[in-house]
């Protein structure tokens, strides 16, 4: 009576697992199935009523013909609650997969004394001082970095991008991009004018 609804929906057909990794890495939760439709939901915690949602990214249906998969962050030591329901409690046969994800992370942070935002194609990356995104393993990324007010871009560095244009980067492996911003000096006048030569 005291479960928590899995991914908004209530089921009423719940069948929980418990996993605790030897190593912390990006993991992908597969339910294939093909007579219902669902729901993959996880979470840390040791007793039902209290227990602490685990952010999940949709992952499509996985590695499944049909069903539906999770991508989330999983660390060394932690004891996961993985629950399997049906939406509307909905019942049937499913094959459930647990697996290192195929994706790659892209980590961008930003320096400098400037200050500015990063943003990709595909989308994913829209951040300012630092974020993190999973792309598909052999993804072709483009950043554009984009200097505040008062700011100007410096330049990339990290994953072979340098230069003040765009930073392509191919997510064959994980990647750290840093955009670095410098402050503007400030303009104006004031103060005493420069003495006349003699």
């Amino acid at each position: 009576s005291d479960e928590p609804s899995h991914a908004g929906d209530p089921g009423g057909h719940s069948v929980w697992y418990s996993w605790t990794p030897n190593k912390s890495r990006v993991v992908e939760l597969d339910g294939c199935t093909t007579t219902f439709e669902p729901l993959l939901a996880v979470y840390t915690g040791s007793a039902v009523n209290s227990l602490t949602p685990v952010p999940t990214a949709d992952a499509g249906a996985g590695e499944c013909e049909a069903g539906r998969s999770v991508r989330f962050d999983a660390v060394a030591g932690t004891t996961y609650r993985i629950a399997v329901d049906g939406e509307g409690g909905e019942e049937g046969h499913l094959e459930l997969h647990l697996r290192a994800s195929a994706a790659r992370r892209l980590t961008v942070t930003t320096a400098g004394t400037g200050s500015g935002s990063v943003s990709s194609a595909p989308a994913g990356i829209d951040c300012g001082p630092t974020c993190k995104h999973d792309f598909d393993d052999g993804t072709p990324v483009t950043l554009t970095a984009t200097p505040a007010g008062g700011s100007t871009f410096a330049g990339w560095s990290g994953a072979g991008c340098s230069g003040t244009g765009t930073c392509q980067v191919t997510m064959g492996v994980d990647a750290t991009v840093t955009a670095t911003f410098v402050s503007r000096p400030a303009s104006g006048g004031g103060g005493a004018p420069p003495p006349s030569p003699p």
